[in-house]
């Protein structure tokens, strides 16, 4: 394994979410499914297209696939710890606006739907 991986894999899979979710929170009041999923983006591992690109360039083939493949394994460990502190709520109230959207129930739903008529 190359010496560049385990820092980018690292960079990548931990600091790029914790420094999105400090960004969000110091930016503004954003709807809580928004910061989540801006959260959950940023965990996720490096793509197949990064290995893709080094192929076609011929240029740090080796350190690309590497990463993805690292990259894939560490991000079982990292992306559910993610996934379990949104799903948790583990997070910061200060990045929230007020009004958090509410779920509307299946009932509520199907009364609020108008009705077709033949």
């Amino acid at each position: 394994m190359p010496w560049e991986v385990p820092p980018l894999v690292g960079v990548k899979l931990m600091l790029h979410p914790v420094l999105l979710f400090l960004l969000l929170s110091i930016l503004g009041p954003f709807d809580r499914v928004w910061v989540d999923t801006a959260v959950l983006m940023a965990a996720l591992p490096p793509a197949l297209n990064v290995f893709l690109f080094a192929r076609q360039y011929d240029a740090w083939v080796e350190q690309a696939s590497s990463a993805v493949l690292i990259g894939t394994l560490v991000s079982v460990v990292t992306l559910t710890s993610v996934m379990w502190m949104v799903k948790s709520g583990a997070r910061c109230r200060r990045c929230y606006s007020a009004k958090a959207p509410r779920r509307a129930s299946a009932s509520a739903a199907r009364r609020a739907a108008p009705r077709l008529r033949v």
